[in-house]
Formats: structure tokens, sequence, C-alpha cells
């Protein structure tokens, strides 16, 4: 048996606590700008907004994945672009459209970006601040 000195062991655990901790980091962190959990009448759309801020070291490109019913809006001013590129504590506001009538009945989860071309490097709003859209489905009164 070959003995090693400490200081080896403990090289290999504080490299095992800086990756675990890199990890722990999320590179986007979203900010909710309006409520996140609309209930909705199969004709109505309205609008939900994040404001995006990267935490990332480098500048890095992004890409929102599709929702069924959900439109990315990019045309005013802060809004993020499609694709959308931040560079450290940078931000843009993700205004997402949604429209009832082209949605599941209940939709959970999201928005997420991943990084363009790499997607196993994707980041939603923490649980408290996902979306959480109810589309009514009750159009009328009832008949005697």
């Amino acid at each position: 048996m070959v003995a090693r000195p400490f200081g080896t062991k403990l090289a290999g655990l504080s490299m095992l606590v800086a990756a675990t901790s890199s990890l722990a980091t999320p590179l986007l962190v979203y900010s909710p700008a309006t409520p996140t959990t609309p209930i909705l009448e199969v004709s109505d759309t309205a609008i939900v907004s994040y404001v995006v801020t990267s935490q990332d070291y480098k500048t890095t490109s992004w890409t929102m994945t599709p929702i069924l019913g959900i439109v990315q809006l990019t045309g005013a001013a802060e809004e993020c672009s499609s694709p959308f590129v931040l560079g450290l504590n940078q931000s843009c506001t993700l205004d997402l459209q949604l429209s009832a009538a082209q949605m599941n009945e209940v939709t959970q989860g999201g928005p997420i970006a991943c990084q363009s071309g790499n997607p196993l490097s994707c980041y939603q709003p923490s649980a408290a601040n996902q979306l959480e859209v109810t589309v009514s489905i009750f159009t009328g009164g009832f008949e005697p």
C-alpha cells in the first residue's frame, strides 16, 4: 500500500466541492415581472413576463424551448431576442404571449432556456416561479 500525503486527499475533496458548488449556481436567474399562475378562458390571451439575468462568466446565447400555445415576444427594446445573448449580470425581459385556445387545460413548468447548441445546459425558474397556466373550458351557463 502506498501512503498518500494528506494534502492530496484534501486537494481532491476541494475539487469535488468546487465542482458541486458551481453546479448549484444557475447560469440564468428568472425573476417574475408579472403573476405566473394565470387562469384563462379558452378565448383569452395573456402575457407573462420574467426578467432573465445571466450569472455566466462568459457571454452566452440562449434559446427558449417551445411550449404549446406560448410565443416569445421580441419586438420591444428590453425584450429578449430569439435567441438572446447575455453576458455576466446582463438581463433582458422574457415576455411570453399565452394563447389559451392553443394550450392544454393545464400547463405547468418552464419557461426553459437552453444554451444554444447545448440541450443539456438548460435553466428554468425556481419551482415557486414557474408557469402554471390553467385554461377554463367552462364556457356557458347551465340548462334546466
